[in-house]
């Protein structure tokens, strides 16, 4: 997985160059023609067709940072530590999003006996998918919840939300690398837990929550 990710890397690199400068040139003339001109007519029409390239612009902007960082990722480092710790300093830093939307963040993070673990990479994979159900959670009565716990040889994490779930004929491609429901969305972020989960040894996987919307668990193994 690690060769395949380094040729993917160098590719990326590249590819991402070449789409870059056309695109800050795209970007700089709607600044410009933002900035420094003023149609004589239909001008509201003009400005939102500037607003709708800025968006897209910034958009496939973050499509690219999404992909290198999916397609470079850091060396794996493995460190001995508390799981409920580290998922403990996310979960301070995620709640304000929550209160910001209204949603109510619950989080039980049981006790497990400490593995060497990539602290920021597992950080990250629980931070996507706390995002996603952020975004899948109603406004009204939303809840997101964060559960940690220990399992015969290792650990889980699980994340979960009262959306409307994952179809099921969706769930087979759901880690698929660019695979997305959202308007918005990059197809990035799932992909990059499932690389993160299969680096620990371990697995990803989606089912039904008890909150009537979507579970996803992240299996990670001591070995």
């Amino acid at each position: 997985l690690r060769q395949r990710l380094a040729a993917m890397g160098s590719l990326a690199s590249g590819v991402a160059r070449e789409i870059r400068n056309p695109l800050n040139t795209v970007t700089m003339a709607a600044q410009r023609l933002d900035r420094e001109f003023t149609p004589v007519e239909d001008a509201e029409e003009y400005h939102r067709l500037l607003h709708s390239m800025r968006g897209e612009s910034s958009r496939i902007e973050r499509i690219i940072e999404e992909f290198l960082r999916f397609a470079r990722p850091p060396e794996l480092v493995l460190t001995l530590g508390s799981l409920e710790v580290a998922l403990g300093e996310l979960a301070e830093t995620f709640r304000p999003s929550c209160e910001a939307r209204g949603v109510r963040f619950e989080v039980d993070l049981q006790p497990v006996p400490e593995f060497p673990f990539d602290s920021d990479q597992v950080k990250q994979a629980a931070l996507n998918l706390l995002r996603n159900a952020l975004d899948a959670a109603p406004d009204e009565g939303g809840i997101v919840r964060l559960v940690t716990r220990a399992t015969e040889n290792g650990a889980v994490i699980e994340v979960e939300d009262n959306g409307p779930g994952i179809p099921e004929e969706e769930r087979g491609r759901i880690f698929d690398l660019y695979f997305t429901t959202k308007p918005d969305g990059t197809g990035v972020g799932l992909a990059m837990v499932h690389r993160i989960a299969v680096e620990h040894g371990g697995r990803v996987e989606v089912d039904d929550s008890p909150l009537a919307g979507a579970a996803f668990r992240i299996m990670l193994t001591r070995d």
